[in-house]
């Protein structure tokens, strides 16, 4: 069996949710069913319009209430319906994804994964991250600037040593994001006291089969 270039396009573009007309009132039940359709809002500080993570329901369902993501995203922990990691790039993901992501935080803990600047926080330079982690847990949430007293650097690149200790226990799962600041700056806190206990409590599954189950 064979299906033509035209075909395709429309069976993909089905299977990204594009073939449905947009509702007159899109309402968060539209806004989840997107995001359990994409599994996945990539997050991206470069805009032309807005920040890329608005853009793929705005793209399906029309103009819609961009509070509705954030309340999902970065809401209280009763309400919330996402959570930020690294997938593929920073992202916004559904929360039952998080046992299947919980391979990756671990090679990154043990300094398997990442570039060479975070993985130094798993070995030589575990101390600092461990002083990090520390006044998380005794402060609450808090973003890089909190740490660096004026000394970090500009650009969005030019990540100061605390920024970089704070994404390796991001990327590790010992923390994750809270909420943003209005600058869109990250809020880091526990991942103990953002993701809901009922996740966190889901086992974790073997790598195999997690791996198996974002292919398909």
């Amino acid at each position: 069996m064979s299906i033509s270039h035209r075909e395709a396009r429309r069976i993909v573009l089905a299977a990204q949710g594009f073939g449905r007309s947009r509702p007159e009132r899109p309402s968060v039940r539209h806004l989840r069913g997107i995001a359990e359709r994409l599994n996945l809002f990539q997050i991206d500080s470069v805009k032309v319009l807005t920040r890329a993570h608005y853009l793929p329901a705005f793209s399906r369902l029309g103009g819609y209430d961009r509070g509705l993501l954030e309340a999902d995203a970065w809401g209280p922990k009763r309400q919330r319906r996402m959570f930020e990691y690294w997938a593929h790039e920073a992202s916004l993901l559904p929360l039952d994804l998080h046992p299947l992501l919980r391979w990756r935080m671990a090679r990154a803990e043990r300094g398997e994964i990442g570039y060479q600047a975070l993985r130094r926080f798993a070995v030589e330079r575990r101390a600092e991250a461990d002083a990090v982690l520390e006044r998380i847990t005794a402060e609450g949430p808090l973003a890089a600037a909190d740490f660096e007293n004026g000394s970090s650097r500009s650009g969005w690149w030019e990540w100061s040593h605390v920024k970089h200790a704070l994404e390796w226990l991001f990327w590790s799962g010992q923390i994750t994001t809270a909420t943003r600041r209005g600058s869109f700056a990250r809020l880091y806190d526990l991942a103990e006291r953002v993701i809901p206990a009922a996740v966190l409590a889901l086992p974790t599954p073997s790598v195999e089969a997690a791996q198996r189950g974002l292919v398909f």
